[in-house]
Order: structure tokens, then C-alpha cells, then sequence
């Protein structure tokens, strides 16, 4: 039976240290057996994963719970989409095979309860800083990657968590405001064509914006706010999920000035 809801949430980091999101996992643990035959669509932005590389017979045992409660979602009859990350570097079979999720690379245009989404993590729409850059080029070239392969997995996850130390600080010191800034460029210059909606991540910063009926939304980071789309009969909203049965809505900014200057 169809629910008419979709949501998407992004940025948990699974696997990093944070100060203040020690219990981003149970809360997302919980919000995933709650949203269970409600909801038609799970759209997963990036960044789930503090690190993800897939060795052929070893998946990290500290994502296993965060696993089977997805495996769980799809075999209730929700529809999983995931979209590629900064920090998701060597998706393979997995996640398709064994979760039955669609793997959507890192842009997907969808049309959606009459709705025309852009949906995309968004690393690569605004340019990063040049060591930032290096290292994702690196990790995401395929011979690399089969060399970083050919490590024992307990080397490879190590030296993996060494490399996310630098998504660590980003995330304890905050963001500069010009990032979100140029998200909102960027959502201004999507709207401009056929989109009725454009819904990024990457900048942990949630917001949604609306003018003349078409919405950019940043579904902001889950490893701290636990922070939350929904698309429901055709209306965009933000949340935050505050434990199970409660949650919070962040409120629409209106741009008089126009979404498309």
C-alpha cells in the first residue's frame, strides 16, 4: 500500500569519534524500525559510513546493526537509494546485493508524488580546500583502490581512520557560513531549470528555502542534530528526530529577493 512519503537524511559518519553524537547510531537504529510501513522511499545522501571500502568477504563489524535494520526496511517493502559521498570510496556489490538497495552514484534526477527532485550529495558541486581534494582523488581512482584492497582489512581500516581524522576536525570546529552560501548558489541555479526541488548534504548545515512554489532543502548532518527530510503528498519539510514518536520541525525560509537571482 503506498504511503506517499520519502525521506532522506545523510552525513551519520558511522565509525568517527564526535564529541556530542556518541548516540547517533541508536537514534538511527530507532528511526528506522519507527518510519517501518510508513514510508515508500529511504534516500541515504553519502557520508553513512565515515569510510566505506568494500573487501570482497569482510563488511566492518560495527556497521552490522546499522545493516540489518536497513535489510529490515527493505524487506518490508521500502524502496533504499543510496547516493555516493565524499567518504564513500569503493562502493561495491554489497549494499545492492545483500540490502537490495539502488545505487544511484552521485546525482539522481527523480520524479517523486508529481515532484521533479534533484537529489545528490553535493561534494563536488563547490570546491573544496586542495589537500581535501587530493585525497578524494586518490581514494577514488580504481587502481587505488585495488591496491588499498590488497591490505589486510584490520591495516586498511586503520589507516582509513587516520585519513578520516580530517573530516574529524571539520566536524568539531563547524563549518565556514560561506559554505552553506554556496549550496544556496547552487540550489538557485538547479531551480532554474525543470526542477521543483533540489535536496543536497555535505555542508552538515540544515536549511530548507523556498520561493515561488520550488524548495532547496540541505538535509544537514545526522551525527549530531539528527536532521531529516521528508517529502509527504508533495510537501518538503525538515526535521529533526528528537527520540522515538517525537520530532521537530525546522521552519522554511522564504527568499522575497527570489530563489533564482
Amino acid at each position: 500500500m503506498p504511503h506517499d512519503t520519502a525521506i532522506f537524511l545523510s552525513d551519520v559518519h558511522l565509525g568517527l569519534p564526535v564529541s556530542g553524537g556518541e548516540n547517533r547510531e541508536e537514534a538511527l537504529i530507532a528511526f528506522l524500525k519507527e518510519i517501518q510501513g510508513r514510508i515508500d522511499h529511504l534516500f541515504l545522501l553519502g557520508d553513512i559510513f565515515d569510510f566505506w571500502i568494500e573487501y570482497r568477504h569482510v563488511i566492518r563489524s560495527d556497521y552490522f546493526n546499522i545493516l540489518h535494520a536497513l535489510k529490515n526496511l527493505a524487506e518490508s517493502g521500502v524502496r533504499l537509494h543510496y547516493l555516493a559521498g565524499n567518504h564513500d570510496f569503493a562502493l561495491g556489490p554489497f549494499l545492492s546485493r545483500t540490502l537490495g538497495m539502488m545505487m544511484h552514484g552521485e546525482e539522481l534526477k527523480i520524479d517523486i508524488q508529481g515532484k521533479r527532485l534533484l537529489v545528490s550529495h553535493g561534494d563536488r558541486y563547490v570546491e573544496t580546500g586542495a589537500i581535501h581534494t587530493l585525497i578524494c582523488h586518490m581514494l577514488r581512482n580504481r587502481r587505488n583502490q585495488k591496491l588499498f584492497k590488497l591490505l589486510h582489512p584490520t591495516i586498511g581500516i586503520q589507516l582509513a581512520e587516520r585519513l578520516s581524522g580530517l573530516s574529524r576536525k571539520a566536524v568539531d570546529t563547524g563549518i565556514k557560513p560561506s559554505v552553506p552560501e554556496a549550496y544556496r548558489k547552487i540550489g538557485r541555479q538547479l531551480l532554474e531549470s525543470e526542477l521543483d526541488m533540489v535536496i543536497l548534504a555535505h555542508t552538515h548545515y540544515p536549511e530548507i528555502i523556498e520561493n515561488k512554489g520550488k524548495v532547496y532543502v540541505n538535509t544537514g548532518a545526522w551525527i549530531k542534530t539528527c536532521c531529516y527530510a521528508e517529502l509527504k503528498q508533495g510537501e518538503l519539510g525538515l526535521w529533526e528526530y528528537l527520540g522515538p514518536g517525537n520530532r521537530r520541525q525546522i521552519g522554511y525560509h522564504k527568499e522575497h529577493s527570489g530563489m533564482h537571482r
